[in-house]
């Protein structure tokens, strides 16, 4: 028995879900949220300080840190591998006679 399923309708949920995830992990990134762990409540993130907002404020800024935490490390890998590896390329290219260079390590070389 063979099912019939729209390819393009496959095609498009997963570059939506790709956008998503660049989209997430680009938020994650560049966004560094730190709340203020000593104005979180009267016991400590159980009874609310009636007088006080910024403390509702600092534990959603807990949640947010919880929810951007998986992305900052995945998207902090990401960027160390790659910059891992343009040192290894251009340590390796910056060893050999200049006359070997190609162009772009020539540029390189020069703003170093």
């Amino acid at each position: 028995m063979i099912l019939k399923t729209n390819y393009n309708n496959n095609l498009v949920s997963i570059l939506q879900l790709n956008i998503a995830l660049i989209f997430y992990l680009l938020i994650s990134f560049f966004i560094n949220v730190k709340p203020d762990y000593d104005n979180l409540g009267w016991v400590t993130f159980l009874i609310n300080n009636p007088f006080r907002f910024s403390d509702n404020i600092n534990r959603f800024l807990i949640i947010l840190n919880f929810l951007f935490m998986p992305g900052k490390f995945i998207s902090k890998s990401i960027v160390g591998f790659f910059t891992h590896i343009k040192k290894i390329y251009i340590n390796k290219h910056l060893t050999t006679p200049i006359k070997r260079y190609p162009k772009h390590i020539r540029a390189l070389r020069c703003m170093l």
